[in-house]
C-alpha cells in the first residue's frame, strides 16, 4: 500500500458510527481488510504497480450540455425549514414509531383475546352450581408473580421518590415561603354561605390578623368606673325587698292552711284520715316554723344593717373633699365660640392620644368582625351537619320507598351541595387524582398553543411524548368483541336464575294484614321523613336570613367607623403638622421654665444660706454679751482697777470697728441696730483712749490682782476671736444678700 502514488478513495464505511478501528493486509498482499465501528468489514483489491498505471487512469468527463436553458436552484429562506438531515432523522424516527405502535397493537391484540377468554371461564364457572365454582383466589396460578410485580412497583415508586426528593423539597420550600407571604398573615377569608331554596346569601369578611401590640394597648387600659354599678346595687336591693315579701306572703298561707286542716280535722272522726292530716299539719307547721325563722333571721340582719347606717346629716369627708375639689377646679362652661375659651388640660388632643383613639377604634372594628365572621362559620357548619343529615335521612327515606309502589312513592327530596366558595380553603388542598386531571388540563393547552402557532405536522416531531393510547383509542371493534361476551353471560344468568326461582305461594290473611300495616307505617315515616327535611332546610334558611339581616346592620355600622377613622386620621395629621411649629416653641417654654425652676432653687439657697449666716451672727454677739458679762463679774464692786482693765479689754478694737462701719454701710435695716450698738462701743472707746491715750497694757499696775489681770488679757484675746469672726460671717452674709438681689432682679 505504501507503494501507492496514486488511488482512490471510498466512502464505505458510515460517516457517523464507522470509524475504522482495524485495518490489514491478506498474507500475499493482493487484499485490503478494514473493520468499521458499524461492525462491517470491507475488501479491496490490491492492484501492483504497473497495473494501476495500465487501468486506473482518471478521465475527465465531458460537460453537459444545456446546462444554459436549465433553471438555478432557488435557496431555502424559510429558517423554520427542514434541512436534510432532518427530513433523514424524521423520516428514521417516523419509521420506528411506526414499527412500534404496530407492535403495540398485537400485543393489545393478544391481551384483548386473553381478556375474552378469561371472561368466557368466568361465564362458565359462575353456569355451574355453587358447589362446584372455584374462588377466586383459585385463579391465581402463582401468587408470587403479584408480590414480584408489587415489589417492582414499589422499587420503581421508591426510586422516582429518591430522583424527586431535591425537587420536592425545593418546590415544597417555595410554597411554605408563598404561603408565609399570602396565607399567614390572613385571619379571615372570604367565606360565601349560600341558601339552599332562595338565592339569598352572606359572606364572611376578609381580615389580616392584627397586630398583637395593638390589641395590647388597647386590652390594658385602666377600667373606670361606671354608673352601672349603682343601677346593679339598686335592682339587688329591690329583689330582696320583694323575696321578703314573697316569704311573708307564703308564711301567712301556710297558717292559713293549717287552720284550716286544724277546722276540718275536728269534723272528720276517721282515725286513718286524722292521722295523715295531723302529719300533713305538723309538716305544713315545720315548714312555715322555718320560713318564720328565715324571716326573722332576715329581720335580724335588715335591724343591723339599719343600725350601722349613719345619720341623714352625716356628711363622709371624702365626698366633702371631693365636692371641695371639684368646686375649685370645675370645667369651664364657656362656649367654644367664645373669644376668651379655652381648651381645659384633660380635653386637649396631641398625637398619642390621637394615634390611642385610631388604635382602640381599629382593633374595636376587628373584634366586631371577627364575631361576625364566627357566626357565619358557625352557620357554614351547620349547613354542613344538615347535609350529612339530610343524606342519612334520603338513604332512610330510599330504603322505605324500596317496600312501597312505585305510584305511592313521593319524590326524594334534593340534597343540597356545597358551593365551591363555601370552602375556599378546598382550592389549596389536592391529591393524586387533582394533580393529573391538572397535568392534562396543561397539556391540553399546550396542544391547543401549538395548534394556534402552526401546523401540527411540523410541530409533532419536535414536542412529542412517548405515550400508551387510552382505553378511548383502542379499536372500537375490539371493544365490541369484548362486550358481546359479557352481554351472553349476563343473559345465561338471568335465564337461569329465572329457570331455578319457586313460585310464591298466595298470602294468608294475616300475612295480608302485616303487610298492610307494614305499608301504612311506611307511608308514615315516609311523610315523617319528607317533612324533618323540609324543616330543616326552611330553619337553615331563615337563619342564614336573619344572619344576613344583623350583617346589613353591621355594615352599616362599619362605614359609619371606617368614615370616622378616615376623619381621625386627617386630624392625627393636622396635630402632626402642628406640632411641627409647635415642637420649637414648647421647647423654648420648656427651657424658659427650667432656667426659671434653676433660679428658684438658687435664690432659695441663697435665703436659707443667709439665715445660716444670721443665726451664726447671733450666736457670735450672744458670746461676746456672756463674755463681757464675765468679765464685769469678775471685776465685783467698787474695783479701782476698772477702769483701767475695761481699757485692756477695748484695746485695739476701735480701728477694726471703723472698717467694719465701711464695709457695712450698705446693708439693709435688719443690722442697723447692731451696727449702732458697734458704733457707740467705737465712740466709748475713743473717749476713753481720749482720756488716757498712754498706758502698758503688759504690766501689771502695783496693789492690782495679778489673777484678775491675767483673766482680763485671757478675756481679751477671746475678745478678739469673737470680733473676727463676726466680721467674717457679716461679710458672706453681705456678698449672698448681693448675689440673692441680682438673681431677684432677673
Amino acid at each position: 500500500v505504501n507503494t501507492l502514488k496514486e488511488y482512490w478513495s471510498f466512502n464505505v464505511h458510515d460517516n457517523d458510527y464507522g470509524q475504522i478501528r482495524g485495518i490489514c493486509s491478506s498474507y500475499d498482499d493482493r487484499f485490503l481488510i478494514t473493520c468499521g465501528g458499524d461492525g462491517n468489514i470491507f475488501t479491496f483489491n490490491i492492484l501492483s504497480p504497473e497495473d494501476v498505471h495500465k487501468e486506473l487512469k482518471a478521465k475527465i468527463p465531458s460537460p453537459r450540455s444545456g446546462l444554459e436553458k436549465e433553471k438555478a436552484t432557488e435557496d431555502i429562506e424559510d429558517p423554520n425549514a427542514y434541512n436534510i438531515e432532518e427530513v433523514k432523522q424524521k423520516k428514521e424516527y417516523e419509521r420506528i414509531m411506526k414499527e412500534a405502535e404496530e407492535k403495540k397493537n398485537k400485543k393489545r391484540e393478544e391481551l384483548i383475546a386473553l381478556r375474552h377468554e378469561f371472561l368466557f371461564l368466568l361465564q362458565k364457572n359462575e353456569e355451574l352450581p355453587k358447589h362446584m365454582q372455584l374462588h377466586r383466589e383459585q385463579y391465581e396460578m402463582d401468587h408470587r408473580i403479584f408480590e414480584e410485580l408489587d415489589r417492582q412497583t414499589a422499587q420503581r415508586i421508591q426510586l422516582v421518590q429518591k430522583e424527586l426528593a431535591w425537587e420536592h423539597e425545593k418546590h415544597l420550600i417555595g410554597l411554605q415561603k408563598l404561603q408565609n407571604q399570602f396565607r399567614d398573615s390572613l385571619e379571615f377569608d372570604t367565606v360565601v354561605v349560600h341558601a339552599i331554596q332562595s338565592n339569598h346569601q352572606i359572606s364572611t369578611y376578609r381580615l389580616l390578623a392584627i397586630l398583637l401590640a395593638m390589641s395590647k394597648t388597647y386590652y390594658q387600659d385602666k377600667e373606670r368606673p361606671s354608673w352601672k354599678r349603682t343601677v346593679l346595687k339598686r335592682a339587688w336591693k329591690q329583689a330582696e325587698k320583694r323575696e321578703i315579701v314573697r316569704e311573708t306572703r307564703h308564711a301567712s298561707i301556710f297558717e292559713g292552711e293549717a287552720e284550716k286542716l286544724k277546722t276540718s280535722e275536728v269534723r272528720k272522726p276517721t282515725t286513718h284520715y286524722i292521722a295523715s292530716k295531723r302529719e300533713q299539719i305538723r309538716r305544713i307547721v315545720e315548714k312555715s316554723d322555718k320560713v318564720k325563722a328565715k324571716i326573722m333571721k332576715r329581720k335580724a340582719k335588715w335591724d343591723e344593717l339599719y343600725k350601722s347606717k349613719p345619720s341623714d346629716d352625716y356628711e363622709n369627708p371624702k365626698d366633702v373633699e371631693d365636692i371641695r375639689e371639684a368646686q375649685e377646679n370645675m370645667g369651664c362652661y364657656k362656649l367654644k365660640t367664645a373669644t376668651n375659651y379655652r381648651v381645659p388640660e384633660h380635653k386637649r388632643m396631641n398625637t398619642e392620644k390621637k394615634m390611642t383613639q385610631l388604635t382602640s377604634l381599629e382593633v374595636l372594628i376587628h373584634k366586631r368582625k371577627v364575631n361576625m365572621n364566627k357566626e357565619i362559620m358557625s352557620l357554614r357548619d351547620l349547613k354542613i351537619s344538615i347535609i350529612h343529615e339530610i343524606k342519612c335521612l334520603v338513604q332512610e327515606l330510599k330504603s322505605i320507598q324500596a317496600a312501597l309502589d312505585l305510584s305511592e312513592c313521593l319524590p326524594l327530596p334534593l340534597i343540597p351541595q356545597l358551593h365551591p366558595d363555601e370552602v375556599p380553603e378546598k382550592k389549596f388542598e389536592y391529591n393524586s387524582d387533582i394533580l393529573l386531571k391538572f397535568k392534562e388540563e396543561q397539556e391540553a393547552k399546550a396542544k391547543l398553543q401549538e395548534q394556534l402557532e402552526g401546523s401540527p405536522s411540523s410541530r409533532a416531531f419536535r414536542h412529542r411524548f412517548l405515550r400508551a393510547p387510552s382505553i378511548k383509542e383502542i379499536d372500537p371493534m375490539a371493544q365490541a368483541a369484548g362486550a358481546r361476551p359479557m352481554k351472553i353471560a349476563s343473559s345465561v344468568v338471568t335465564e337461569q336464575r329465572k329457570v331455578f326461582q319457586i313460585e310464591k305461594a298466595e298470602p294468608t290473611e294475616m300475612e295480608l294484614e302485616m303487610l298492610k300495616r307494614e305499608k301504612i307505617k311506611n307511608l308514615y315515616l315516609q311523610d315523617t321523613l319528607i317533612k324533618k327535611i323540609n324543616a330543616l332546610v326552611i330553619n337553615f334558611d331563615a337563619e342564614l336570613r336573619f344572619l344576613r339581616h344583623k350583617k346589613l346592620k353591621l355594615d352599616v355600622q362599619m362605614k359609619s367607623a371606617d368614615l370616622r377613622y378616615i376623619t381621625w386620621y386627617e386630624e392625627l395629621l393636622i396635630l402632626k403638622n402642628l406640632e411641627k411649629h409647635e415642637n420649637p416653641l414648647q421647647g423654648r417654654v420648656n427651657t424658659l421654665i427650667s432656667e426659671q425652676e434653676a433660679m428658684q432653687s438658687k435664690l432659695n439657697s441663697y435665703l436659707a444660706q443667709m439665715e445660716e449666716r444670721k443665726c451664726e451672727v447671733v450666736k457670735l454677739e450672744e458670746r461676746e454679751k456672756a463674755l463681757y458679762a464675765n468679765f464685769q463679774a469678775s471685776l465685783g464692786e467698787n474695783n479701782e482697777f476698772a477702769h483701767f482693765l475695761t481699757k485692756v479689754l477695748k484695746k485695739k478694737i476701735k480701728c477694726v470697728e471703723k472698717k467694719e462701719v465701711g464695709r457695712e454701710a450698705d446693708e439693709d435695716d435688719e443690722n442697723e441696730e447692731e451696727n449702732d450698738e458697734e458704733s457707740s462701743m467705737g465712740i466709748d472707746e475713743e473717749n476713753s483712749a481720749s482720756e488716757d491715750e498712754v498706758f502698758d497694757d503688759s504690766v501689771c499696775p502695783k496693789n492690782c490682782n495679778e489673777a484678775l489681770f491675767r483673766n482680763t488679757i485671757q478675756l481679751w484675746q477671746e475678745w478678739l476671736d469673737i470680733k473676727k469672726a463676726l466680721t467674717e460671717e457679716k461679710k458672706v452674709a453681705a456678698n449672698l444678700r448681693k448675689k440673692y438681689n441680682a438673681f431677684a432682679k432677673k
